[in-house]
């Protein structure tokens, strides 16, 4: 069973999805952080694993959805975002990394 629902609106009514942020465009990041085993347990190619983020240990899947549509995570001539959009995914993931490594270091 995917860890991914299929469509936008059943990622927000999710209760394993956390609205992270939400951009002036409407960029909307819902996140579901993962357990080790979940993530290890993502097949390459499948579609999971097109919204695997993090580094091996604190991973998650990351969802950005809008208008109503679960994004491709592409840059605009393969996906559906465009620069600004990736500006806020490269911020997400190093916020991402900090807050993982701020746990770590409290261990």
């Amino acid at each position: 069973m995917p860890l991914v629902p299929s469509s936008a609106s059943a990622v927000e009514n999710s209760e394993r999805f956390d609205l992270f942020r939400t951009t002036g465009t409407g960029l909307r990041f819902y996140v579901q952080p993962l357990a080790s085993d979940v993530a290890k347990a993502i097949k390459v190619g499948s579609r999971d694993f097109q919204f695997l983020c993090g580094q091996a240990g604190d991973q998650c899947l990351l969802v950005l959805i809008r208008d109503g549509n679960i994004l491709r995570q592409e840059p605009k001539s393969d996906g559906d975002l465009d620069s600004s959009d990736v500006l806020e995914v490269l911020e997400f993931l190093s916020q991402w990394e900090l807050r993982a490594r701020r746990q770590r270091n409290e261990q």
